[in-house]
């Protein structure tokens, strides 16, 4: 990463810059309910979102599932189904809305993380992987736009991008601890229940955010 990152940060110029310092931090955003509520579901969405990319290898060895030289490509699988989901759906997002885009993807995770303690087979968790690396890929692709979207005054759309990052980074933070310790307590069942749980309660807020934003259209871009 330091050395791809490396030739972007050296040749990169801004075309231009604000004839004033974007604030570091923005009080007024938390009177928008939207955001508020997106942010909220970002925080859970993140929670849960790479407890699979963390734990689907030990789960598929322990089973006898397949061999630890064998499941630690899974996550290969993983990554590579999560390129074609950040890129994709991001073409229909741009028809549709960010939001309505991400609703529907972020509870199929939940779905699909449900779904994981009933793997026995390599043909099961290969699909596993390939579903929610693809669904959960969207979710942080999409993530981005819909937050540009939800502010208020465009000329301090990055001062609320980071702050709602922040706060999702938080839940970032926590999530694959917090499921190492119900893995401990109460085996795979605890940990595939608070991923599941953790991308319904984001997909739950998110929409809430669209509902707060647009009202009760169906078809209203958002």
């Amino acid at each position: 990463m330091l050395a791809t990152l490396l030739i972007p940060n050296l040749v990169m110029r801004a075309k231009f810059f604000p004839s004033t310092r974007r604030p570091f931090f923005d009080t007024k955003i938390f009177h928008s309910i939207p955001w508020d509520l997106f942010s909220v579901g970002e925080f859970f969405g993140f929670m849960g979102m790479y407890i699979p990319f963390y734990y689907v290898s030990t789960y598929s060895s322990t089973h006898g599932i397949m061999s630890s030289g064998q499941s630690f490509y899974l996550l290969t699988i993983l990554n590579a189904s999560s390129v074609f989901g950040r890129i994709v759906p991001n073409f229909f997002a741009d028809i549709i809305g960010p939001l309505n885009m991400m609703i529907p993807f972020v509870f199929c995770c939940g779905v699909v993380a449900f779904s994981w303690t009933s793997i026995h087979s390599v043909g099961q968790v290969v699909v596993f992987c390939i579903l929610y690396g693809f669904f959960s890929g969207t979710f942080v692709s999409v993530t981005a736009p819909a937050l540009a979207t939800l502010s208020n005054d465009m000329s301090l759309v990055g001062t609320h991008m980071g702050m709602s990052y922040g706060f999702g980074a938080l839940g970032l933070l926590i999530g694959n601890p917090v499921a190492g310790v119900l893995l401990d307590r109460y085996g795979w069942i605890g940990l595939a229940a608070f991923c599941g749980t953790a991308s319904v309660l984001a997909a739950g807020f998110i929409g809430a955010a669209r509902l707060k934003k647009t009202g009760r259209r169906a078809l209203a871009k958002a």
